[in-house]
This record gives structure tokens, C-alpha cells and sequence, in this order.
């Protein structure tokens, strides 16, 4: 598996970096497994394999960003892992910090300091559900309504896991 995802990475992070990244994804699955729900595993899985159905995958013409009808963003996962506009969604709802956007940080590969890596884990599952969602519908969300979108999928998965539950009342009760 380690091999097999260094391959992956190597799409974003050059040489010994890939690896390194292989070796932080296999160790963040085994921490979340009890952490997060099934599907949250799946959705970071399918980021790392680089499996988003985006138009860039399709090898069609990228429309823009569908998470917000401001940003100038193409629709790929490159563009999702760094955009200004979702990171001021999670900033809003989930108080996550607004600095260093990477797409390690939105793997959960590199958190900052303060970061729960389970909610940078919840995120990317809320990114990839609400873009393949509007995708399908062929909408972009408005720029008011991102946060609110973003903030459902969470509220839906701690709803089904306790664990994340927990981690979102702390999240507001802090």
C-alpha cells in the first residue's frame, strides 16, 4: 500500500516527499478509523488515489469552481485543496485557521498545530460530497451559501458518528 500511494503523491509532492506523504496517510488511516465514519475514510482515500470525477480527471475543459460563483478556480481536486473560498467556509463554521492552504493540510497529511485532524478528515468528505453534488446539477453555489452547504454535510456526519459530534459541539462551546 505504502508503494502504491507514494505513486499517488508523487502527482503532488516531488521525490522523498511522496513517500513521506505514503507513510503520514497510512499512520492518519489507522488514527481515524474509530474517529470518523467509513465514508470519511473513503473520501480521503479517494483523494489521495487522486479519483475525483472532476472535468480535469474527464480530460474535458475544467469549468469554474463550483463552490463559489466568485472564484476563479478551475474544477479540479488541486483547485478544491486550496481554494480561498472553502477555506473561509471552514474557517466560519469549523474555526479552522486560514493560513497555509496547502493540499497536504486538506489531506490532513500536515496539519498546523491547533488542527483536529478528524475534522480536516470530515472536510474533505464535505468538499468532495458538495462539489460531486453541484457538479451533477451542473449549479455553483452562491457566495453566500458555501458555509452553509459545507456546515451540512458536517452537521449530517456528526449526526452519524459520535465521535464527530462531540468534536463539533467542542467546536462551539470553545
Amino acid at each position: 500500500m505504502h508503494d502504491f500511494l507514494a505513486t499517488k503523491f508523487s502527482r503532488w509532492f516531488p521525490g522523498h516527499e511522496a513517500t513521506s506523504m505514503a507513510k503520514k496517510a497510512i499512520k492518519l488511516s489507522e488514527n481515524l478509523r474509530a474517529q470518523v465514519p467509513p465514508c470519511v475514510l473513503h473520501a480521503l482515500l479517494v483523494s489521495w488515489l487522486n479519483a475525483w470525477c472532476t472535468d480535469r480527471r474527464f480530460q474535458k475543459e475544467p469549468r469554474a469552481c463550483v463552490l463559489s460563483e466568485q472564484c476563479k478556480g478551475r474544477d479540479c481536486i488541486e483547485h478544491y485543496a486550496v481554494c480561498e473560498h472553502m477555506w473561509n467556509a471552514a474557517h466560519k463554521k469549523l474555526k479552522v485557521s486560514m493560513s497555509r492552504c496547502s493540499i497536504s493540510r486538506f489531506f490532513a497529511l500536515e496539519p498546523l498545530i491547533n488542527d483536529d485532524c478528524a475534522i480536516l478528515a470530515a472536510n474533505v468528505y464535505a468538499v468532495l460530497s458538495l462539489t460531486n453534488r453541484l457538479r451533477a446539477s451542473n449549479m455553483r453555489c452562491s457566495a453566500d451559501s458555501l458555509h452553509t452547504e459545507l456546515w451540512e454535510a458536517h452537521r449530517t456526519l456528526s449526526i452519524q458518528h459520535k465521535g464527530l459530534r462531540k468534536r463539533c459541539i467542542n467546536i462551539w462551546t470553545a
